[in-house]
C-alpha cells in the first residue's frame, strides 16, 4: 500500500564526526520539491552536500511514479541510491527525501558513505507520520430535486461524499460533485443503476 507523509519530518545521524540530517517532505509536484529545497539550500549555505530523492504518483493517478534523486556532489551513486532505495522499500510516494551532510574531518569511503545515507534516510522515515493514499473518483451526477435526498443517502452509505452542489430552479434539477474511492467506483455505479430506473444523469467522471 502506498503512503505519504503527514508532514515535514526531521531526523539526526552522526557517523566518525559527519553529521548527516534528513528531512521528509510532504509534495505535490516538482515545483513544490523545488520550492522546498531552496528554503533548505538557504538554511543550509554552509554545506556542500545536498542530497536528495522525490517519488511523485501522476496527477492522473494512472502511469508510472515519477522518481528523481541526487548524489549533491558525493561521489556517484553514495547517496541519490540509497535515499530512493529507502522511499521504494517503505513505499513512499508524494514525498521528498532530502539529506545534509557536514564532513566531519574523517573519510567514510564509498561504501560508508551508501550505509551512511541510507541509515540517515530509514532513520527520518521510521520516525516520520505516513498515511495511506487513497485513489478517488470525482463524479459529476445531476438528478431532479425530488431525488436528491435518496441519491445522498446512496453517495453517503457507499462511502462517498458530497464536494458540491448546484441547484436549477426553473428545471428543478440539481448537479452534485461527488468524490469515492476509486475501489468502490463500480459498487456505486450499480447501485444508480439499480435504485435509479430515470432522472439521475452521470454527467462525467475523473481519476484523482
Amino acid at each position: 500500500m502506498l503512503k505519504t507523509p503527514a508532514k515535514l519530518s526531521e531526523s539526526i545521524y552522526k557517523e566518525k564526526g559527519s553529521k548527516f540530517l534528513g528531512f521528509l517532505i510532504p509534495i505535490a509536484s516538482e515545483k513544490d520539491f523545488r520550492s522546498e529545497l531552496k528554503v533548505l539550500t538557504r538554511k543550509y549555505h554552509d554545506t556542500t552536500h545536498i542530497c536528495y530523492a522525490y517519488r511523485l504518483l501522476p496527477i492522473s493517478g494512472d502511469g508510472n511514479i515519477c522518481e528523481r534523486k541526487s548524489d549533491g556532489g558525493e561521489p556517484s551513486g553514495t547517496a541519490g541510491d540509497p535515499i530512493l532505495r529507502q522511499l521504494q522499500e517503505n513505499q513512499v510516494v508524494n514525498g521528498a527525501l532530502v539529506v545534509i551532510r557536514y564532513f566531519g574531518g574523517t573519510k567514510l569511503g564509498k561504501g560508508g558513505l551508501s550505509r551512511a545515507f541510507r541509515t540517515c534516510a530509514s532513520k527520518v522515515i521510521n520516525s516520520s507520520e505516513l498515511v495511506m493514499v487513497v485513489h478517488t473518483v470525482s463524479l459529476m451526477i445531476e438528478c431532479n430535486q425530488n431525488l436528491l435526498g435518496q441519491l445522498e443517502n446512496l453517495i453517503y452509505n457507499s462511502g462517498g461524499r458530497i464536494v458540491s452542489r448546484k441547484f436549477d430552479k426553473v428545471l428543478e434539477k440539481v448537479g452534485c460533485k461527488i468524490e469515492i474511492s476509486k475501489d468502490k467506483y463500480e459498487k456505486i455505479r450499480k447501485a444508480f443503476k439499480t435504485k435509479f430506473s430515470e432522472g439521475i444523469y452521470f454527467l462525467f467522471s475523473n481519476s484523482v
